[in-house]
């Protein structure tokens, strides 16, 4: 059976959230998600590092989904169902684990019941290229919710808005479901660690590393750093012909601040207005004991050196 449940606040629905896997998180799970891996959403899940705080743009994106809605609404005729404004999730009663929280339930003119998923963006979004995390998200919507038709309702930058109707892909959420009970099964109840599959993940699996300790590479690896020192020679050969170029550029430019070609503007050579800075060593040294007060010491950092 299908279960709703409403909150009173939006920090105890926040916090439901994080007692299960949701559909914002199956996108991570199944590696389609270009801002958080599987293993940092491991380490989230299980308390390791703190939960995202939520930030301006989250808080705005769900500020604007009313304005969103509307604009859906307007758009297309739909009728916004106003029993899903507010904060709630819903889960099957037979893996209560498995919980999302719809941005809005919908209506069509045609009477077909569906979910309506919002983003807001900074991003120019082809209806025809979407990003691959919102469908996952909304594919997750519609599976645990039972309901066969969404809609993706955007606005980017504040002044486009778009949308595109999505049907519900069995096999697809199929697959989404069986990965997430298994992310759940295996690595939360399991505390099974995911693979670290990039450079955030190993510096938050082992810090600034082990003092002395060597690893002997693999073929693969000593093919990629023999890659990397030609990369690295290609890029310094082009920067420094870019450094001979914009000098060449600057003599002809002299005291003038803008280089044209027949009316064309080619490049500008301005200076900038003076800034305030902060004397760090003259206030040490002026004034010793009160700048003890405010030096804190801040966590080592892992260099990257190819030999």
């Amino acid at each position: 059976m299908i279960v709703t449940k409403k909150f009173n606040s939006r920090e105890d629905w926040l916090e439901s959230r994080t007692a299960g896997i949701g559909a914002s998180d199956i996108a991570t799970i199944v590696g389609l998600n270009p801002y958080e891996t599987p293993y940092s959403l491991w380490r989230r899940k299980l308390g390791l590092d703190p939960a995202k705080e939520e930030t301006l743009p989250m808080k705005l994106g769900h500020l604007m989904e009313d304005t969103v809605a509307t604009l859906y609404a307007d758009e297309t005729g739909a009728m916004i169902d106003p029993d899903s404004v507010g904060d709630f999730i819903v889960y099957d009663d037979q893996a209560p684990h498995l919980r999302v929280s719809p941005d809005r339930y919908a209506t069509r003119t045609d009477g077909t019941r569906e979910v309506v998923e919002i983003k807001t963006t900074q991003m120019a979004i082809d209806p025809d290229n979407l990003p691959e995390w919102w469908f996952c998200q909304l594919q997750m919507n519609m599976g645990v919710t039972g309901i066969h038709e969404g809609t993706l309702a955007w606005l980017s930058s504040g002044r486009t808005f778009g949308y595109q109707h999505i049907k519900l892909v069995p096999e697809f959420y199929d697959f989404l479901r069986e990965s997430a009970e298994r992310f759940y099964v295996d690595n939360i109840q399991g505390r099974q660690e995911p693979k670290p599959i990039n450079s955030d993940d190993i510096l938050a699996k082992y810090g600034i590393g082990t003092k002395g300790k060597e690893v002997e590479a693999n073929t693969s690896t000593y093919q990629a750093c023999q890659r990397l020192k030609m990369l690295k020679d290609q890029i310094a050969e082009l920067e420094a012909g870019k450094t001979r170029l914009e000098e060449e550029i600057k003599l002809a430019l002299s005291d003038a601040t803008e280089l044209t070609f027949h009316g064309e503007l080619l490049a500008t050579w301005r200076g900038s207005n003076g800034v305030s800075s902060f004397d760090r060593k003259a206030f040490e040294r002026d004034h010793p004991e009160m700048a003890k007060r405010y030096i804190i010491e801040k966590p080592g950092t892992r260099r990257f050196l190819l030999k």
